[in-house]
């Protein structure tokens, strides 16, 4: 991301800040979610793990120069995937 011009870096920054005050968990029956700083440890399944879709088509299509991932998101939080034998086999079929 260090490319990014300065204005880039701005919006990329209140992208992130709406982002956190925006995000809504919609059922938690289990009280799993958000995880408890305890766990450490997770496992990531399906095409959106590493191919996150950032938007949509229309006036929902996001361009962006970087999108943050699942996977790369958790483990930038200090989160260990222990699927990343199985995500590595779903990219590769």
């Amino acid at each position: 991301m260090s490319t990014m011009t300065k204005l880039e870096k701005k919006n990329a920054t209140l992208a992130r800040e709406l982002a956190e005050e925006g995000i809504v968990l919609l059922e938690n029956k289990k009280n799993c979610l958000p995880f408890g700083k305890t766990i450490r440890t997770v496992a990531l399944f399906g095409a959106g793990a590493r191919r996150t879709i950032e938007g949509g088509t229309g006036s929902g299509h996001v361009n962006s120069r970087h999108i943050v991932s699942l996977e790369e998101g958790l483990e930038s939080e200090g989160y260990s995937i222990v699927s990343k034998a199985w995500l590595n086999e779903f990219d590769r079929v």
